[in-house]
């Protein structure tokens, strides 16, 4: 049987991991649009309003964080799938696969130099900003087991928040090169990624 460039788990691993990630983003698309505690606010107010009901702001708000709370959990779940991944992922480096990655990230610091080497620093650096994005979350998660203060917890979501606008930026980027490679020099790339391809 023929070396495959891409090894089944890495190839396991590639998928899952764009799947939580994906779903972590629409989590945060829906807190920030449609279900904005803001915005579900307003309209619950509106609804009281026009059926002459009275509640106080303070409790339309908390109906409001009540109604976007179950959705949340998921952000939480997919959060913990992602720092599974993560440890999966530092495994896969010892791979044949894994290390490949490596090594010709840094192949610019030797004589044989790989023409996509930025491709691949390009990865490790989203795969740095995923183990940062994972850390910030796990620690805003359990800032109050810790003992840390709210003010602290604002400080890791500002980190949280930043970072993750890099994944954001990258996905469209990643999708763009892979029609651009799938069209000029590097055709069946994506089928790689599903049967492994060939070495």
């Amino acid at each position: 049987m023929a070396a495959k460039k891409w090894s089944a788990p890495m190839r396991v691993y590639h998928w899952l991991n764009s799947l939580v990630v994906i779903s972590i983003l629409i989590t945060v698309i829906l807190r920030k649009t449609i279900l904005d505690k803001y915005q579900v606010n307003l309209k619950i107010q509106t609804f009281l309003n026009d059926n002459e009901i009275e509640l106080s702001k303070d409790t339309t708000m908390k109906l409001a964080k009540l109604i976007r709370f179950e959705m949340w959990e998921w952000h939480y779940v997919f959060g913990f799938a992602l720092v599974a991944l993560i440890f999966i992922r530092i495994i896969l480096f010892f791979t044949k696969s894994g290390k490949s990655i490596i090594k010709d990230a840094f192949s610019f610091l030797t004589t044989n130099r790989k023409d996509n080497y930025w491709i691949k620093l390009l990865y490790l650096a989203v795969y740095l900003a995923i183990f940062i994005i994972s850390v910030t979350g796990v620690l805003m998660f359990f800032y109050k087991d810790l003992g840390w203060t709210h003010d602290t917890k604002k400080i890791l979501e500002s980190i949280h928040v930043a970072v993750m606008n890099i994944i954001i930026y990258f996905i469209p980027m990643h999708i763009i090169g892979i029609v651009l490679a799938e069209n000029e020099d590097q055709p069946g790339v994506t089928s790689e990624m599903i049967n492994g391809g060939k070495k």
